[in-house]
């Protein structure tokens, strides 16, 4: 059975060394991490970054073994409702990777072409990458959410 949660401190060195975080996501207060488990066994973490009113989603890493599980879907719309209760409007996400584009676009986030717009988060937006938005009002407003 697939379980998603929030990341607790007595998981980060099993998620460490599974590669499914960084040391340098778990300094941060502002970062909220879930693990999604299978059978308590982690098989992949997402990150949000959240700032007054605004989060970034930074990282989805899943285990090779997990990889065609279409764990992203559930992970991204765990960040949602995690951004939500945390009293976030505005969520994005920087990516090249297609395959994490298009579930994104599926989910409800938008393509935003003009890239230049003030948030704390503006330092780990990556301007070669695709930038992808989703107001979470709206998101909850929509009777596919």
């Amino acid at each position: 059975m697939i379980w998603i949660r929030v990341v607790k401190l007595k998981d980060l060195p099993k998620l460490i060394e599974l590669s499914l975080i960084d040391k340098d996501s778990i300094i941060d207060n502002n970062n909220y991490i879930m693990v999604c488990e299978d059978d308590e066994k982690p098989a992949a973490t997402a990150s949000l970054k959240i700032s007054k009113d605004t989060g970034l989603i930074h990282s989805i890493n899943i285990l090779d073994e997990f990889k065609d599980q279409f764990l992203e879907d559930a992970l991204v719309r765990s960040l949602i409702n995690l951004a939500s209760n945390r009293a976030v409007f505005s969520l994005y996400f920087n990516s090249n990777q297609t395959k994490l584009i298009n579930i994104f676009k599926r989910i409800g986030f938008v393509e935003l072409k003009d890239k230049t717009f003030d948030c704390n988060f503006i330092k780990d937006i990556d301007q070669n990458m695709t930038l992808l938005f989703l107001d979470i009002n709206e998101f909850f407003a929509n009777q596919k959410c």
